[in-house]
C-alpha cells in the first residue's frame, strides 16, 4: 500500500497547492490548527488530516503565513494612505480616509497616540494634530 515493497501503510500525504494557499490564508487569519485540519481532506481517507500531519506537511506556511498576511495588508494600508493606486481596485480619493488609514498606521506602528501633542504654538504652547474635513471631502 505504501508504493515501496516489503511496507505495509498508507503513502504519506502530499498537499496541493490549493491546500497549501487555504492553509496559509487560515494560519495568517489565526485560526486555530485543530480547526484547519478539519478543512484539508486527506484524499487517500476522505477524512481530515491530523493535527501532527498538517505541522509536518504545512510548516512552512504556518511558520510565515502571519508575516506575508501582515506585510499585504500593511502594503494596501500605505498605499491607500498615500493615494497610490492598490494592486487591485481604485485608489482611495477621499482625504478624510487616506488620513484615517495614515493615522492607523502611525498609531500601530509608530507609536503615535490620538490627541498626541506633536508641535508648538506661537506662544510655546502645545497645539495637537486635528484633521479639519472641508468641503472638497464630500466631493471626492
Amino acid at each position: 500500500m505504501s508504493g515501496q515493497p516489503g511496507r505495509s501503510g498508507r503513502k504519506t500525504f502530499v498537499p496541493t497547492a490549493d491546500q497549501r494557499n487555504t492553509v496559509k490564508i487560515m494560519a495568517g487569519l489565526g485560526i486555530p490548527e485543530d480547526k484547519i485540519c478539519l478543512t484539508v481532506i486527506n484524499p487517500q481517507t476522505n477524512k481530515p488530516i491530523s493535527t501532527p500531519t498538517l505541522l509536518r506537511a504545512f510548516r512552512h506556511e504556518i511558520d510565515t503565513a502571519q508575516t506575508e498576511l501582515n506585510t499585504s495588508v500593511g502594503n494596501a494600508l500605505i498605499k491607500a494612505a498615500l493615494g497610490e493606486r492598490p494592486i487591485s481596485g481604485e485608489p482611495i480619493k477621499s482625504d478624510a480616509a487616506r488620513v484615517n488609514a495614515m493615522m492607523f498606521y502611525l498609531e500601530c506602528r509608530a507609536g503615535w497616540k490620538r490627541g498626541m501633542l506633536l508641535q508648538t504654538g506661537p506662544e510655546g504652547n502645545a497645539l495637537p494634530f486635528m484633521y479639519l474635513a472641508n468641503k472638497t471631502d464630500a466631493k471626492l
